[in-house]
């Protein structure tokens, strides 16, 4: 391929890696550019060999960079320091959005917010200005204008002269996690309730306890006077204490039901 090159176009351009005397290895670029004689044919070649390490250092972390930008699962996001519009955006923060990649050129962060959240989104950049990032929940909106929570982090980053350059947004959606909190939440109010139910039974079984002992004694009192006092009519007596005895039975089983519930 060098040999074509240098027939067709005269020069050639190579990078490989060159060993130095100590054996560490270099990368470098090479520049071979040949020189014909007066019959055009080829008299010598003149290299000039250029060390780019730190060149191809840079480009490799730069590769990885931009793979871990291009395969994160959080919603990446590059926006310029003025007029908030994107520069860069990720595949993961298109899909939380419901946008295709190539239609996030150039739209304003702020069309991500709900209006309402727009003044205190402004306060957290003013954070991220003086402390370089802050992270906070909040929500975004969608392409059809649902919305949804976010984790979300915004780090300022600055130029080679200190000057803002923009912000950097990194946002996860959170919803599962909130809807698995919520559903915590509800079994934890159930389990409360299931507690207080179990309370309140123990304490309600207690009174009926009371009032069924002292009924029961009534009745028995009244069946040992009642030969005494065969001229009085203490039958309805014994039937409103018969009601009692029943009905204090019928909240027992009550109760019975709340504890096996509560349990």
């Amino acid at each position: 391929a060098i040999n074509l090159q240098l027939k067709t176009l005269g020069y050639a351009n190579i990078q490989q890696i060159h060993h130095d005397g100590s054996g560490l290895p270099h990368w470098v670029k090479i520049n071979i550019r040949q020189v014909n004689n007066d019959q055009g044919k080829v008299q010598h070649y003149i290299f000039i060999m250029q060390d780019i390490t730190s060149q191809k250092t840079y480009e490799q972390e730069l590769t990885k960079w931009k793979t871990v930008f291009y395969a994160a699962d959080w919603g990446i996001a590059i926006s310029q320091e003025d007029s908030l519009a994107l520069s860069l955006a990720n595949p993961t923060f298109a899909k939380f959005h419901g946008y295709e990649l190539c239609e996030l050129v150039n739209v304003s962060m702020a069309s991500f917010y709900p209006e309402s959240e727009l003044p205190v989104i402004q306060n957290y950049m003013h954070i991220a200005r003086e402390t370089g990032s802050v992270t906070f929940e909040t929500e975004h909106i969608c392409k059809n204008g649902k919305r949804f929570p976010v984790l979300q982090n915004i780090s300022a980053f600055h130029d080679q002269q200190g000057e803002l350059g923009g912000y950097i947004t990194s946002i996860q959606d959170i919803s599962e996690i909130q809807s698995l909190q919520h559903q915590l939440l509800q079994s934890q109010k159930m389990e409360a309730m299931g507690t207080l139910a179990g309370g309140m039974a123990h304490d309600f079984n207690n009174i009926l306890a009371s009032i069924l002992g002292n009924a029961e004694l009534c009745a028995l009192y009244i069946e040992n006077i009642n030969e005494v006092f065969k001229h009085k009519n203490l039958g309805n007596i014994t039937e409103r204490l018969d009601a009692i005895v029943k009905s204090c039975s019928r909240a027992s089983d009550l109760t019975n039901k709340i504890l096996s519930y509560s349990r």
